[in-house]
């Protein structure tokens, strides 16, 4: 006999000895059919939080299965071996099915001037705001200073819908006196020295803003190896001459700094 049981792939079936079938897979549910007019009809639907990969039955006709969040799961058919009722079951996997779904999802999008006003919850939580260019950035709630900071580009969710797809950067507006106006782009895991001097000759701005911006980035990155760094450098390291000898790119040939360096340099915050 040919039973239609499921609309996506099967993983496991098992038939009992009293001829009583379970099948299950893709859906996230195990079906129970059992003999009626000799035809299988569904009398059953067990939910899941995951893909029910494989099914078997106990010699007392209890029903087990094994789910793809790792746990396996016995079914007792004698309702004094249960430890909750069906209802209370289903409830319960329905509620982290949700719960699993919305965290899919990812991080609430908004306009970015409706996000920055807003309230965050706890420290580190992300929200996706959108910018008048339609592009889409990421921002970290930082419950000491009680506002959102830009940490990078929003690029959509992983596979795994368990992180946020955040290139992890940060974003720092940068201003002159003479009215000119840069971002200053921070990836993390990178040495602030040697951005900032890249940055310098990528804008051809004074050498004797090295300093102030790495120690901007210092002060208001969200990258938590920077804390580390800290503590290395009060034991002696020398970020700055580690960027001078290994991280710095070539300098280029029409780098002319001299005009900017009684300029003053302001870092307003992020839009």
């Amino acid at each position: 006999a040919v039973v239609k049981a499921h609309t996506e792939f099967i993983y496991g079936a098992a038939v009992s000895e009293r001829n009583v079938m379970v099948s299950g897979g893709e859906e996230k549910i195990a079906k129970v059919w059992a003999q009626r007019g000799g035809e299988y009809q569904c009398c059953q639907e067990i939910y899941h939080p995951g893909v029910v990969w494989a099914i078997d039955f106990f010699p007392a006709g209890h029903i087990v299965t094994a789910c793809g969040d790792g746990n396996a799961r016995v079914f007792a058919t004698s309702q004094e071996k249960w430890i909750m009722s069906p209802q209370t079951y289903q409830e319960s996997v329905m509620a982290e099915l949700m719960a699993t779904k919305k965290k899919s999802e990812g991080p609430p999008i908004q306009d970015v001037a409706d996000l920055l006003t807003s309230q965050g919850g706890k420290d580190g939580d992300v929200a996706i705001g959108r910018h008048e260019d339609g592009s889409l950035m990421a921002y970290g709630w930082n419950a000491g200073a009680g506002k959102w900071h830009m940490i990078g580009e929003y690029m959509g969710q992983k596979g795994d819908g368990d992180a946020v797809g955040v290139q992890k950067e940060d974003v720092f507006p940068i201003s002159l006196d003479d009215g000119r106006k840069f971002t200053l782009r921070f990836p993390h895991g990178e040495n602030p020295y040697t951005v900032a001097q890249n940055f310098i000759w990528e804008h051809g701005l004074g050498q004797s803003f090295l300093d102030q911006l790495a120690g901007h980035i210092y002060q208001n990155s969200s990258d938590p190896s920077l804390v580390e760094s800290s503590v290395e450098m009060s034991e002696g390291r020398d970020l700055r001459a580690e960027a001078r000898r290994t991280g710095v790119s070539e300098q280029p040939a029409n780098h002319s700094p001299g005009r900017d360096k009684q300029r003053g340099i302001t870092f307003p915050d992020a839009p």
